[in-house]
């Protein structure tokens, strides 16, 4: 892109944005180059699917409201992948926490300390109950997840559909 190239100011939901700037990081993108990127994806794949006619805009009402599900289903999906991803990772350090707590506790038992096997038996408790916080909250993240994915695929389908009848 270059400096010359038109410049759009926009307004979007904060968790949209959110998504972007996680998708841009992982993939090594500016914000800009990100988006870019995603619109040209859209367009490029509704080209391949039917060709546009000599003369002929996308620019069409029901494109443009096809194209606008299908972006915001799909950025709405980047942030519960992200937020999937940061809860499995959650939920794996608060499983090595519990892990060397009951290492340690073991231990505690086997010297008999019990004022430290206490103390280690409270924090694993603790420990447990926020794992299972954590677990709620990734199982709900990813059927959230799926929920969108399944949404995705009807618009794309109804999108597909349009684009025969007549885009």
């Amino acid at each position: 892109m270059a400096r010359n190239d038109p410049t759009i100011y926009m307004r979007i939901p904060q968790t949209l944005k959110d998504a972007l700037d996680a998708a841009a990081l992982e993939n090594k993108r500016s914000l800009t180059a990100e988006v870019v990127a995603r619109l040209e994806q859209t367009f490029k794949t509704r080209s391949e699917h039917t060709p546009p006619a000599a003369g002929t805009s996308y620019a069409k009402p029901h494109v443009i409201d096809a194209l606008s599900e299908g972006m915001r289903l799909q950025l709405a999906i980047a942030a519960l992948e992200s937020q999937a991803r940061i809860a499995k990772s959650k939920v794996n350090k608060v499983q090595d926490a519990i892990s060397q707590i009951e290492a340690n506790l073991a231990k505690a038992e086997a010297e008999e300390d019990g004022k430290k096997a206490r103390m280690l038996e409270s924090r694993l408790s603790d420990e447990i109950g926020w794992l299972r916080e954590i677990e709620i909250e990734y199982i709900s993240t990813i059927e959230e997840l799926a929920e969108l994915k399944r949404e995705l695929a009807a618009a794309q389908a109804t999108s597909d559909e349009r684009f025969k009848l007549g885009a």
